[in-house]
Order: C-alpha cells, then structure tokens, then sequence
C-alpha cells in the first residue's frame, strides 16, 4: 500500500481497513520458535524522504511498528520515540546503512522498531484514532509517524479472529 494523499473519502477508508484486514499474514517456519503476526507494508513518501512502516506481533504478546527511513542529506540517527501525551516508548535500531552516494548529497537508510501494547493498539482501534508516534534524531530532526486508524482497526480485528 502505498500513501500520497492525507484527504480519504469514507468509502476508501473502508477499502483500506479491508485490505489490512485481509493481507495481514500469521507466518511461522519450522525454523521460527514462535508465529509472527505482520500487517502490510505502508509506504508514505514526499519529495525528500520515504518511510515505510508495519505493524508486527512476535514472541506472543508483543506489538512493534516496524519502521524503514529513506531519506537524504545527513544521518539523522534516530533514538527517541513518544506517543501523545509525552508517553516514550521504546525504539530498538535494527540498522543503518548508506545506500547512495553518487550524486551530490548521500541517500541514508534506518530501520528500526517502537514496542506498542495491545491495550494501545486496541485502544485506538475502539476509539477509530490513528497511532502517532514523534521521532526524535541526535542530529534534531523530529517527525511524526501516522499509521491511520483503518490500518491498526485492519490488523486488529484480524489478531482478534
């Protein structure tokens, strides 16, 4: 899935939670100790950066928003994530890499994961609110990330079949 646009119209809110709700996968390998649970990828992009993000449930009860930062300049080296209200949660860095340096300015790469608690997760999902998170870098870059309310409804409902 992929978002340009904040305006939706009702109907195509509804088409979206439907698609989350029917591509979220429960997968599990001989190899995996336990099922892992992930919604689909949801890229939001603008002219200067591209975040890709995800809803994930492993090792039972744990909920992450997996994230992926594209983006260009330089590192920005995030570390700090909050839910409204001043609420830090935790941001695990999986990775960081540099992807391209043949034009004039270095195309950076992040990946990295904020734990949720279902209770939040199902909290919004009741409430029909969007999970926002607030970044935070080491080099003072802040943003928000919004997964809107018809993707955690989407995954929720199916974790709850």
């Amino acid at each position: 899935y992929s978002r340009t646009d904040s305006e939706e119209t009702n109907l195509g809110k509804n088409e979206n939670y439907l698609y989350v709700k029917n591509s979220t996968r429960t997968l599990k390998t001989e190899f995996d100790p336990i099922a892992k649970t992930q919604g689909p990828m949801v890229k939001v992009s603008n002219l200067i950066e591209e975040s890709t993000y995800a809803l994930i449930r492993s090792q039972g009860e744990s909920y992450q928003l997996y994230v992926k930062k594209l983006y260009a300049g330089d590192w920005r080296r995030y570390y700090l994530a909050y839910m409204s209200g001043g609420l830090n949660k935790n941001l695990v860095v999986i990775s960081r890499d540099v992807t391209d340096c043949s034009k004039t300015r270095c195309l950076f790469e992040e990946h990295f994961t904020i734990k949720i608690s279902r209770e939040e997760l199902e909290s919004l999902s009741k409430e029909r609110k969007a999970l926002l998170i607030q970044i935070s870098s080491r080099s003072g870059h802040k943003e928000v990330l919004d997964l809107p309310e018809w993707y955690v409804r989407g995954y929720i409902d199916y974790i709850n079949l």
